[in-house]
């Protein structure tokens, strides 16, 4: 079978070799960052997944460190609770939830990146839609520029487009991130 035709957990552990193979054939450390990770308890092997990542996470004096982060605070706990699969001793962080102001300047900062405008209204509407939700976020940003780029003149996110990006990714898989609890 190929890589492709792998578990979800076979695929990831594959790539998470890659990373360790990599780190030590270049004699430094690595760090893997695993966003949204209360997603996995959603995965069809999420206890195959759970167990690979806690012999990960258990090896000692390996070159890969792991760090997860979560948008779902309980969720997250649950995961690495005593006890569970993922149970391990590490650094917990809270980190305050993105303003909207700096939501505003982030967004409007990256689509000047990509050479592009985006109008408040559009802002607006993505985080009225996304309710400011990190992944909900950058979704519906990155489909509003993906349909601005395709009007006449391109390059302009208008309220409008964004209406229609936000739409489109809420059939999304990714936008109901928060329904894995």
């Amino acid at each position: 079978a190929t890589l492709r035709e792998a578990s979800g957990t076979d695929q990831l552990a594959h790539v998470l070799g890659r990373a360790e193979a990599v780190a030590t054939a270049r004699g430094v450390r690595a760090i893997v960052f695993i966003d949204e990770v209360q997603a996995i308890g959603a995965w069809p092997d999420s206890q195959a997944l759970q167990s690979m990542l806690r012999e990960r996470l258990r090896r000692s004096g390996g070159r890969v460190g792991y760090l997860f982060a979560g948008s779902e605070p309980t969720a997250v706990q649950t995961l690495f609770r005593r006890g569970s699969a993922l149970d391990f001793q590490g650094i917990e962080h809270h980190l305050d939830p993105i303003t909207t102001p700096a939501w505003f300047e982030g967004l409007t900062r990256a689509f000047r990146l990509l050479d592009a405008t985006i109008a408040e209204a559009a802002i607006e509407t993505i985080l009225e839609a996304s309710e400011n939700h990190p992944v909900r976020t950058m979704l519906a940003a990155r489909e509003t520029h993906a349909r601005a780029e395709m009007v006449t003149p391109p390059g302009h996110a208008t309220r409008g487009i964004a209406i229609l990006a936000v739409e489109a990714v809420k059939r999304q898989r990714l936008w109901a991130i928060d329904e894995t609890e």
